[in-house]
């Protein structure tokens, strides 16, 4: 029976922090005769440092001191010396272009890209090195935005650190695939099962796939399996289990109990032979997107098979293709997991914009020190074809639009307008009602103004109240859902003002009274404003925590953490984080400007000498013009006024709501940022017109 010497390949490494490692080789390239005169592939040193003695005819850095010549280096510009480097390659995290994280003694550093001597891209070389492997770089350091990096380094040759563990096929027993999910990681297990889909690197190779069997399913990540099997195979395979969690993202995970990709890796092909049909009625588990979405982090469901109504989105923005998979609401749901710019599902354009059932799995959870998003798998779409029963119209209204309206505890009245219709094209949906009801209209009742239904609380009841909401449709049996809400004041706490938060010292515990500014655009959060000042509130809980129960002029209470954002050990960015808030009062969508700095121009704002100080100020600028800068694979937006000029610093297009007014002069407030210790850039609050019509910024919010 076959054997293996096992390597462990780039387990923790996945382009865009998704299941596994993204390439498929497993050794470094062949060393150049004129760099390396041995023609050895594993030199021996003559020394205990472990470093071979023929790499040592040439002067070695450390990364202590690249990261040094990197700070000596211009922003954008490169080193005019050529320096070499023997160190472990600590993290690949793109196996495609060899971007890569090495370490010595020293600390880390960093490699956008790391190539053949003849430029060869790291996942065409014929050998190339995995995690663990000591390398011989060669570059120039390059100064990108306060990252110093080898951009690219040159691969001169590699000693592998890979187990010579054996293992023999032959030794273990068959299982289930579901028994095999339920052994401790780090076991081998032998399962049998059949290939369902494949997962792809960048250049569409094969780097994984789903394999199940009629009892469960799992995720196998193996890029020299995966070359060797065909979709549809019965194969049997020896593999360890694990879950995978990206190594940047390991402590949000442990923060949320998030357990990882489970999956099977290091794996040994015992046999493989063309498989029946797959029968995925008797594995899936059926349920709804959104039941699947808020599934709770600890929850191990990773790589189960499910089957659920989804609606397919495919959305083609500025360098990027993503594909969504949504509930009928065509709302709830989350993106497919990609590393190929979505052409790895372009077998998905048959359905775009259509509501079919659907075979899928969560493959893994990106995680933040915020929360997390789970990322979806789309395996197979079954024959039969949806069609919407009106009878569950009454239902779905309540159950998806009718009830996420109400939070659990009110301590002010929201006088919130309450949705009374509901309609769906894509559902035949026409005109469904909603009508409300409380069981102790004293503390809580619905009152109708000016034609809308508006919901009132009064918190001094102190009452616990039952509400029910109903749904209707013309020739429909209604529907109803009761659910109890808290009229309550909320406990009087003791608050500090934004200012004191600003001054807190780091990592102090903080109970902030505000109102809810604009949000932030790269992070989940929004700006926390009194007449004191501003801060960056990062939100505990990710994006679902923005689900309509707060908004901008809210004045909330925040309990959080003072502390910083920032780069290579720099701290360059004042915030709040882990904030979880109550609201204390609701707003009318307005907020202090009391502290808003004006009278300064945006070149004395850059060149401030306290730029940390910065971060936590907002300005009112005048006169100034904002323009878009961008090609088929980003889109950047700059603030000018006179000669000054900064980038909006944005993550995922968040600024396309100012497209109507790129190259006008317009007034703005915005806050200096600097999240990644790369200079001071701007977040913008809000912009004023000509006209004078203002936009404020809403990102994160749900749209009015």
């Amino acid at each position: 029976m076959k054997t293996k010497s096992l390597f462990y390949g780039f387990a923790a490494a996945l382009l865009l922090a998704g299941c596994g490692p993204t390439t498929t080789s497993s050794q470094s390239a062949s060393p150049s005769e004129s760099e390396t005169p041995s023609e050895s592939t594993t030199p021996t040193s003559s020394e205990d440092d472990g470093i071979p003695a023929e790499w040592k005819q040439y002067e070695l850095s450390t990364c202590a001191e690249l990261n040094a010549v990197g700070a000596t280096v211009a922003d954008g510009e490169r080193s005019t010396e050529t320096y070499y480097i023997a160190a472990t390659v600590k993290e690949i995290t793109n196996p495609t272009y060899g971007q890569m994280v090495i370490s010595d003694e020293t600390g880390t550093f960093e490699c956008y890209g790391v190539h053949g001597e003849d430029d060869t891209y790291f996942d065409k070389l014929p050998e190339a090195p995995e995690e663990g492997d000591l390398v011989l770089l060669k570059g120039q350091v390059k100064n990108y935005q306060g990252t110093y990096e080898f951009d690219p380094g040159y691969l001169l040759d590699f000693v592998s650190k890979s187990s010579e563990e054996e293992i023999n096929p032959d030794d273990y027993q068959l299982m289930s695939v579901a028994d095999a999910r339920k052994v401790k990681d780090g076991d081998y297990v032998r399962i049998k099962g059949t290939v369902l889909r494949f997962t792809y690197n960048i250049n569409l190779s094969e780097i994984g796939f789903m394999l199940a069997d009629n009892t469960a399913s799992i995720y196998v990540y193996d890029s020299r399996l995966a070359a060797q099997v065909e979709e549809g195979e019965e194969v049997t395979l020896v593999g360890k289990k694990d879950h995978w969690v990206l190594e940047d993202e390991q402590a949000s995970a442990d923060k949320f109990g998030y357990l990882g990709c489970h999956q099977i890796t290091d794996c040994v092909l015992v046999d493989h032979q063309s498989g029946a049909d797959f029968d995925y009625d008797a594995v899936a588990k059926e349920t709804t997107v959104r039941d699947v979405v808020t599934s709770d982090w600890s929850e191990d469901i990773t790589s189960i098979l499910y089957k659920a109504p989804v609606f397919v989105d495919k959305r083609v923005g500025t360098g990027y293709t993503n594909y969504y998979l949504l509930d009928l609401d065509q709302t709830s749901g989350s993106y497919t997991y990609t590393q190929a710019n979505g052409k790895d599902f372009a077998w998905l354009d048959d359905y775009d914009q259509q509501i079919v059932y659907m075979y899928f799995v969560v493959l893994n959870a990106k995680m933040s020190s915020t929360g997390g998003v789970w990322r979806m798998l789309p395996i197979e779409v079954s024959d039969e074809k949806f069609t919407f029963d009106l009878a569950d119209a009454p239902k779905f209204v309540v159950d998806y639009y009718g009830v996420p309206q109400f939070a659990g505890s009110y301590g002010a009245d929201p006088s919130e307008e309450l949705l009374t219709s509901v309609s769906s094209e894509i559902l035949g949906i026409a005109n469904a009602g909603l009508s409300y009801s409380s069981d102790d209209t004293s503390a809580v009742w619905f009152a109708e103004e000016e034609g809308k239904v508006i919901l009132h609380v009064d918190p001094s009841k102190n009452k616990s109240v039952k509400v029910t909401v109903t749904g209707s449709l013309a020739g429909q049996a209604n529907y109803s859902a009761t659910l109890t809400i808290e009229a309550k004041v909320a406990a009087a706490v003791e608050t500090i003002t934004v200012r004191q938060a600003i001054d807190a010292a780091d990592g102090d515990k903080v109970t902030v009274k505000g109102v809810v500014g604009p949000g932030l655009v790269n992070k989940i959060g929004f700006y926390l404003i009194d007449e004191t000042g501003v801060i960056a509130t990062e939100v505990l809980g990710g994006r679902e925590v923005f689900d309509g129960s707060f908004d901008i002029g809210d004045t909330v209470v925040v309990e959080a953490t003072r502390g910083f954002n920032g780069k290579n050990g720099v701290n360059s960015q004042i915030k709040l984080y882990d904030a979880t808030l109550t609201v204390a009062e609701y707003g009318d969508g307005g907020y202090p400007s009391a502290s808003f700095i004006t009278g300064k121009t945006l070149a004395e704002i850059l060149d401030s000498a306290e730029p940390l100080d910065e971060t936590a100020k907002a300005y009112v600028l005048e006169d100034v013009t904002i323009t878009k800068v961008g090609n088929q694979y980003y889109t950047n937006y700059y603030i000018n006024q006179g000669e000054a000029s900064t980038q909006l610093y944005s993550g995922g297009g968040g600024y396309s709501w100012v497209d109507d007014y790129i190259d006008e002069t317009i007034d703005i407030v915005f806050a200096p940022c600097n999240w990644n210790n790369s200079g001071l850039k701007g977040c913008l609050f809000s912009l004023t017109a000509a006209d004078g019509t203002t936009i404020i910024n809403r990102n994160n919010f749900p749209t009015k």
